[in-house]
């Protein structure tokens, strides 16, 4: 098995080398190659990947400068996800490249961005305003002024929530696309595109004493009531949760096996705060429904029909990995 998958790498790997996706994105674009080069020249021990990696970086910046890109600031498609990426590598040690000297001019575009998309309700984490608020944690040493446009955004994200007083729980409302390619306002809880996204990205903000205070607290424990209010009997249903909640109704339903919908990205999302907040029972309560995935598994049934991040095998094996990390326990 062990040599099956090193074959079948190094054959992805030799096409992802000499092939240019002609577009910035990280989930099917040049950004994306950048990661899989990065961590194969680790593998292999070969520098020639990581002289491919900054090829690409260069080739992909004289693009945008000579405006041969469409450029939007979202993270998944986005300017956005590409600066993170470098950011990401130059932690890594894979590159060294200074984002302050080659891209300071982005920085404040990207502030109108993130004030513009949570201005329409929009807090999509890979295309709307969340992605980018979380590359702007990421880079707060290298830029400070993140630190007040933050701030900023965090007032205006939590005025975006509803508050129900009857259950002491904050949602936040998005749409999605139904079958007959009508848009439907509901209470998202996915990681990609839901709330989940919301509590990663607070849980991410009370790690940093300068932006963590009172009212982010008391925010992100109304929001994870509300998952726990809407669960899915468990006893019926395969998933503690559903990919979402009408906003007049709350009927179970089964949520997808993936990275971007369902239990597991929740669950993840749900430990890693229950970390951060030093709270033992949400603790608990996440290893529950992320114990209670191990057990879907039917690949056809679960939806797993490919093998790409988002929604498919490689996903959930990155997936599983970072819980098992987190967790070590042996059934992750």
């Amino acid at each position: 098995m062990k040599q099956t998958l090193e074959n079948k790498t190094k054959e992805i790997v030799a096409l992802i080398s000499n092939y240019d996706f002609n577009n910035l994105s990280i989930l099917s674009g040049n950004t994306g190659s950048l990661f899989l080069l990065s961590y194969y020249a680790e593998f292999t021990k070969d520098e020639k990947y990581l002289e491919k990696v900054e090829e690409i970086i260069l080739q992909t910046y004289n693009k945008i400068q000579n405006g041969e890109y469409y450029i939007s600031f979202t993270y998944s498609n986005g300017i956005t996800g590409f600066l993170w990426a470098i950011n990401n590598l130059n932690e890594s040690g894979y590159i060294d490249i200074d984002l302050k000297e080659y891209f300071g001019d982005v920085i404040p575009l990207i502030y109108e961005f993130i004030f513009e998309k949570i201005e329409e309700g929009d807090f999509d984490f890979l295309h709307g305003a969340l992605g980018p608020a979380g590359f702007l944690l990421d880079t707060i040493d290298i830029f400070p002024n993140n630190i007040e446009v933050i701030k900023v955004f965090n007032k205006l994200l939590l005025e975006k929530g509803v508050y129900n007083e009857s259950s002491e729980t904050l949602y936040f409302t998005s749409k999605v696309i139904k079958n007959d390619n009508e848009y439907e306002k509901v209470i998202n809880l996915s990681l990609s595109h839901g709330m989940a996204a919301i509590i990663h990205y607070l849980t991410r903000c009370l790690t940093i004493p300068e932006i963590k205070s009172n009212e982010l607290v008391v925010a992100l424990n109304q929001i994870i009531k509300f998952y726990k209010v809407h669960q899915n009997p468990t006893e019926y249903n395969k998933s503690y949760f559903p990919s979402w909640v009408a906003l007049h109704d709350h009927k179970a339903s089964n949520s997808r096996m993936a990275w971007c919908y369902g239990d597991l990205g929740i669950g993840l999302t749900l430990y890693k705060a229950g970390e951060v907040l030093n709270d033992l029972s949400l603790k608990n309560y996440a290893y529950d429904v992320l114990k209670h995935s191990t057990y879907r598994k039917v690949p056809f049934e679960e939806n797993i029909v490919e093998g790409n991040f988002c929604h498919g095998s490689s996903g959930l094996v990155e997936t599983y990995r970072s819980i098992y990390q987190i967790t070590m326990m042996k059934c992750f």
